[in-house]
């Protein structure tokens, strides 16, 4: 009886052991928990408790999951599940299966997740377990809204929902449910109901006292208001979070709000205020040893170098992050980083490696069922086309991407249809851009999200723009209302703290204002927003600033600046490999050039820039047609000897092409052009003249 009752105790300590691992575990004292929970199975397995043994188990996989330690968690789990079994323990077993459902739901293998929540419901359901099922229900609804099937997880959380409500006891399985709910409808952007649940959320963890859960909430509220751009609600929220967090010692919490924190400072355009939560972030996930987590922040800075226009590092860590969740078997992070690879890539304009990397991320969203990713690499591939001048198969992505889209939530539709706007705008199909844009901005302003707004307005102008610069009667009101959209822009985004579209809007006005005649004031745009551009080390965006800067100059005549502005900009251009900035630069320079020296070299640089993409080179082509038509017999002879002395056959045969082509909305044949143009084409025989 006495060794009964000495036993007794000891598997008391065991017990208490394993409580105390728990608590750690939450406020991320990762590695004084592992060793409590070690305490506790060698206690377990010394005095034979399976039980204990199968608990602690499935304790260190849950540690090792959030680590970020997947195959070690799946070797923990697998054991817990093989004790449960073993001893017939349904409950335990169905426990199991749910701990293997998340970890499979976390690597992306969503098929194999799937499998084990419905093995764990069935299980839930013969023994008639309320909770459990409702827990399952709530697992299930997660995985389906990790998809983008939003009805399907849905209906899984108001059924669980239902039975926590039924149950009247379970008040944390209710909050839960609420907090999921709340995250569904943020996707969905439906934000005032988001806010609702969100809400009611926090008002059950206030009335359980649940500190944790509270701050959690917090962050989640955060995160809405940062959609929305009201971001200094969000700071208080974060503030607030992180201030919990910090008080318990909860170092993934206190992580988890820097990264927030450096997000939201990130999307203000405060880069350095960004760079510092990220690199805190970052600082605490490696002591910790959470692997994701520091896949994450690796993440957030490569983004964030992106913006600023440091391609290297952004390459450098955008392959970190992808390092780890290979590592890891992240099917869906891996879709994501490849996603982000390819952004990097078109942003650098080597369109060959960005569309390889979204098609690789394309190809694993479809495996695993992702629409949501699926849906943002179609909007991807189309604006990759776009931009390479291939229009017909960027309306067969936008168009396949909008199907999908649409089905999600309004919200996931804007992007895409704000790219279809900018492809009815190259096309020369302006009342249609004007429409599409107009959907956008609907729903933009329906949600509140006025950060979006921002970019929509400034395509707006980019519509009236081209509108007023092409159409054969320009119409003044189209250069007003281009002002006017760039204004509003500009004021919004000045009005929410985002410095780096206040610097682009800017620059549409200088446009527009140089256009109008105003030189002073267009020049203090394009001064203001290169000062903005510099001090955000935003080259990629100075370099187009500075460009239009030059453009402006030389249409006033001012030469010799503008010549060492644009010659500026072409160094910095090649340097980064941007190929179409650097094409544009040329062309500039060889208009200064001809009206200095009568030199065409530059020209033919911007010809030979342009060969990185046929579609382009076409178009760069139509460009320097009309300059031919203004130059006289001389320049003329020169200017063609060089051109075909320069570029291979098939280049040559692409620019002749390119005359009997649509040129700004007129058909054009070589004997159309004035007679010293088609003369001197015709001495190279290489196209035959058209006498109709």
């Amino acid at each position: 009886m006495a060794f009964q009752k000495v036993n007794s105790r000891k598997l008391k300590k065991a017990e208490n052991l394993q409580e105390t691992a728990i608590k750690l575990h939450k406020k991320g004292e990762w590695d004084r928990a592992l060793g409590f929970y070690e305490n506790g199975l060698e206690m377990f397995q010394k005095f034979g408790d399976k039980q204990g043994i199968s608990s602690s188990y499935g304790n260190l996989g849950l540690l090792y999951q959030d680590k970020g330690e997947w195959d070690k968690a799946l070797e923990f789990y697998e054991k817990s599940l093989e004790i449960d079994q073993e001893l017939g323990d349904k409950q335990g077993i169905s426990k199991s299966y749910n701990n293997l459902g998340s970890l499979y739901q976390n690597r992306g293998e969503w098929n194999k997740a799937l499998e084990f929540y419905e093995k764990s419901l069935e299980i839930d359901q013969e023994l008639g377990d309320k909770q459990g099922i409702s827990s399952s229900y709530g697992n299930l609804g997660s995985l389906y809204q990790n998809k983008g099937e939003w009805n399907k997880a849905l209906e899984f959380y108001e059924k669980s929902l239902e039975i926590d409500q039924d149950l009247g006891d379970n008040k944390q399985g209710i909050s839960k449910t609420y907090n999921n709910l709340g995250s569904l409808y943020q996707n969905k952007g439906e934000w005032d109901r988001a806010l609702q649940f969100y809400e009611k959320s926090l008002e059950i963890k206030e009335d359980l006292g649940d500190k944790q859960g509270i701050s959690k909430s917090y962050n989640n509220l955060g995160s809405l208001y940062q959609n929305k751009g009201e971001w200094n609600k969000a700071l208080e929220f974060y503030e607030k979070s992180l201030e919990i967090f910090k008080k318990f010692g909860d170092k993934q919490g206190i992580s988890s709000s820097y990264g927030n924190l450096g997000s939201l400072y990130f999307n203000k355009g405060e880069w350095d205020k960004a760079l510092e939560f990220y690199e805190k972030s970052l600082e605490i996930d490696q002591e910790i040893e959470d692997k994701q987590g520091i896949s994450s922040s690796y993440g957030n800075l490569a983004l964030l170098y992106q913006d600023k226009g440091e391609w290297d590092k952004a390459l450098e860590f955008y392959e970190k992050s992808l390092e780890i969740k290979e590592d890891l078997g992240d099917k869906q992070g891996v879709s994501m980083s490849y996603n982000n690879l390819g952004s990097l890539y078109f942003n650098k304009g080597e369109w060959d490696k960005a569309l390889e990397f979204y098609e690789k991320s394309l190809e694993i969203a479809q495996e695993l069922g992702d629409k949501k990713g699926v849906s943002i690499n179609f909007s991807n591939l189309g604006e990759l086309n776009l931009k390479s001048g291939n229009w017909e198969s960027s309306k067969e992505y936008l168009e396949n991407s909008l199907k999908i889209a649409e089905k999600l939530a309004p919200i996931s539709t804007v992007s895409v249809l704000e790219n279809l706007g900018e492809l009815s705008r190259l096309e020369d199909r302006y009342s249609e851009a004007v429409d599409t844009l107009e959907k956008s901005m609907n729903i933009v302003k329906k949600v509140g999200a006025k950060p979006q707004g921002i970019s929509i307005l400034e395509k707006f102008g980019d519509v009236y723009l081209s509108k007023y610069v092409n159409e054969e009667k320009a119409d003044i009101r189209d250069l007003n209302s281009a002002e006017s959209n760039y204004r509003d822009a500009f004021e919004l985004a000045k009005s929410l703290g985002i410095p780096l579209q206040e610097a682009t809007a800017t620059r549409g006005l200088g446009i527009v204002i140089s256009r109008k005649g105003n030189i002073n004031e267009s020049e203090n745009c394009f001064r203001k927003s290169i000062e903005i551009l510099r001090k955000l080390g935003a080259s990629f965006e100075l370099q187009k600033t500075t460009l239009e800067y030059a453009r402006a100059l030389y249409e006033n005549d001012n030469l010799f600046e503008a010549e060492t502005r644009v010659k500026s900009v072409a160094f910095d251009s090649q340097n980064s490999k941007n190929y179409e900035l650097l094409r544009k630069a040329y062309l500039l320079l060889g208009d200064i050039a001809t009206k200095l020296d009568y030199k065409y070299e530059y020209y033919l640089k911007s010809l030979e820039t342009a060969k990185f993409n046929p579609k382009i080179y076409v178009r760069n082509c139509y460009h320097l047609i009309f300059r031919m038509q203004k130059m006289d017999q001389e320049g003329l002879i020169r200017f063609i000897t060089l051109l075909k002395g320069q570029n291979d056959e098939k280049y040559f045969d692409l620019f002749l092409e390119a005359l009997n082509n649509k040129i700004e909305g007129k058909e054009y044949k070589i004997s159309e052009l004035p007679s010293s143009l088609a003369q001197e084409l015709e001495k190279f025989e290489a196209i035959s003249i058209s006498n109709n």
